[in-house]
């Protein structure tokens, strides 16, 4: 009784230093974009919505999201389909 407590704390454990070590890169990247610098240093120098700005002003990013959105849309519609099929043929 007692190893399988120790057991299950160890993987809850592992599983939230797992999960920390893969979501620390996202979590870093968008503290970094809220600061004034144009390179990821520490301290970040002030807090600031410029680079948003920036973001949002330039043409390339607007034609960019709407390509993700088309290949987002075309793969899930896709996916759902051929899962849905897969689902029925297996049952």
């Amino acid at each position: 009784m007692q190893s399988s407590r120790l057991s299950t704390a160890l993987w809850s454990l592992f599983g939230a230093a797992s999960t920390l070590f893969l979501l620390s890169p996202i979590v870093l990247v968008v503290a970094f974009s809220f600061g004034e610098n144009s390179l990821a240093t520490v301290p970040l120098g002030g807090l600031t919505f410029k680079w948003y700005g920036k973001l949002l002003a330039d043409p390339n990013f607007w034609s960019a999201l709407r390509n993700s959105l088309i290949v987002t849309l075309s793969a899930g519609a896709t996916s759902t389909v051929v899962g849905t099929l897969a689902a029925m043929t297996l049952a």
